[in-house]
């Protein structure tokens, strides 16, 4: 069985998107939902051959958003944007996601600190107080 993959991006901005359900499963290059109304990336491609940018929407969290990502993931302009650092890669995600970081507006310190830890990522408390609880 053979998978087939578009190698070609996918651009999906300035469109006022509120969700990317119905989104290719996967895009050969870069994959672009910049400059939307999303407040979460479920839906996105299984698979990013390129860059991921979600810059300028309204996201928090990465809950659900496990897209397998060649290059990297750009969120500026999002208040997860001061979780993580812009240019990270699926492996951070994952994590990210796997220690259940932050839900529903609530960051878990202990874990956003392991994290972190791990991948050698600084962590802006100063920035994080301002869209998020801390607990």
């Amino acid at each position: 069985m053979s998978i087939f993959v578009t190698y070609c991006s996918n651009y999906c901005e300035y469109n006022k998107l509120t969700s990317l359900e119905g989104s290719p499963k996967e895009v050969g290059r870069d994959f672009n939902c910049q400059s939307n109304k999303l407040t979460n990336l479920l839906g996105s491609p299984e698979y990013v051959g390129g860059n991921f940018d979600c810059t300028s929407n309204k996201i928090y969290s990465l809950e659900g958003f496990n897209s397998e990502i060649i290059d990297f993931f750009y969120c500026y302009d999002n208040p997860i944007e001061n979780l993580i650092n812009n240019g990270v890669d699926s492996d951070f995600i994952k994590a990210f996601n796997t220690f259940k970081v932050v839900k529903d507006k609530v960051v878990n310190l202990k874990r956003l600190k392991y994290v972190m830890e791990i991948f050698g990522e600084p962590v802006y408390l100063d920035l994080i107080k301002k869209h998020y609880t801390i607990v």
